[in-house]
């Protein structure tokens, strides 16, 4: 999420209030990306609409729209796990990041419907997304010991993807 220098800056009540607001009121919603992580899928400056949704309908694979203190962050779903007190927790990272981390499926307010910017738009949801997020996110998570095996795996997929978009 981008901030505007010439917007008033929000404090953390409003912050999450704002988040909360968009969980609970199911509605998609467009945001501008800053930020390298989701490289070379997404850019800096692309638009992403967040589809709202409950974290049973994520799946691995799936660019999730995750609340991380004061910001939205989008990066991939690699995987879940059960965490403690019967909590659920997802794996998240980003394919040009080298970190990943675990947190609780409740963060999550939605998932990354259609990129749109200089390349055009690309409907997550269809062909080829479809099915190359879900080899993505599987390929993502057998590169979590080590950034470098992950990018490798991830980034030419990605790059064909984008190839069969245009």
């Amino acid at each position: 999420m981008t901030e505007d220098p010439h917007l008033p800056q929000l404090d953390r009540a409003v912050v999450a209030a704002v988040f909360e607001l968009w969980r609970e009121g199911r509605r998609p919603f467009s945001l501008r990306l800053e930020g390298r992580s989701m490289l070379p899928l997404a850019v800096p400056g692309d638009r992403v609409e967040i589809r709202p949704t409950g974290a049973e309908a994520l799946r691995v694979g799936d660019l999730v729209a995750l609340q991380l203190g004061e910001r939205l962050v989008v990066h991939r779903l690699l995987r879940f796990r059960p965490g403690p007190d019967g909590a659920r927790l997802l794996c998240q990272k980003g394919d040009n990041s080298p970190a990943w981390s675990w947190v609780d499926t409740a963060l999550a307010i939605g998932r990354v419907a259609v990129i749109t910017g200089s390349r055009g738009t690309l409907d997550l949801q269809r062909f080829p997304w479809a099915w190359i997020n879900p080899l993505a996110g599987r390929l993502g998570r057998a590169g979590l010991g080590s950034h470098r095996l992950a990018r490798l795996l991830t980034v030419p997929l990605v790059r064909l993807g984008l190839r069969l978009s245009k």
